[in-house]
């Protein structure tokens, strides 16, 4: 995942960048970091984002992390 692609997703699911460091437990700086590019975004990271519900968890209001599941 580019980091353009990683602000792509951020922007589609509808959340800022303090969302995204609480999400992933780092801060919103880093995250700044990484959809520049002045920080590489690490593999976990970069598939943790893409698997990225825009449904909320129903206890704590947050996008969950959990696989994609295909349709056919």
């Amino acid at each position: 995942m580019t980091p353009e692609e990683f602000k792509k997703r951020r922007l589609a699911l509808g959340l800022t960048q303090q969302e995204v460091a609480d999400i992933f437990n780092c801060s919103d700086g880093l995250v700044s970091q990484w959809e520049t590019g002045a920080t590489p975004l690490k593999g976990m990271a970069a598939i943790a984002m893409a698997n990225l519900h825009e449904y909320a968890c129903p206890t704590c209001n947050r996008p969950y992390i959990a696989a994609k599941m295909e349709t056919t």
